[in-house]
């Protein structure tokens, strides 16, 4: 099964609170036990200085 995983909650200034940091931890969790899934991430270009830190995330999981 394909997952796709929607992170702008996370590209915005919640990510340091509350919905950001809780889609942050699910997806990481998610990546984590994936089984045979293939886990897509999904992020918006209008953040881009949040994107290499949410890849270095996963660095390792997908």
């Amino acid at each position: 099964m394909r997952i796709v995983i929607d992170l702008q909650g996370a590209q915005t200034e919640s990510r340091f609170r509350g919905i950001g940091r809780y889609s942050l931890s699910i997806a990481k969790a998610i990546a984590q036990n994936r089984n045979d899934h293939e886990i897509l991430i999904a992020l918006s270009g209008l953040f881009p200085d949040t994107i290499e830190p949410i890849r270095a995330a996963f660095d390792g999981l997908l």
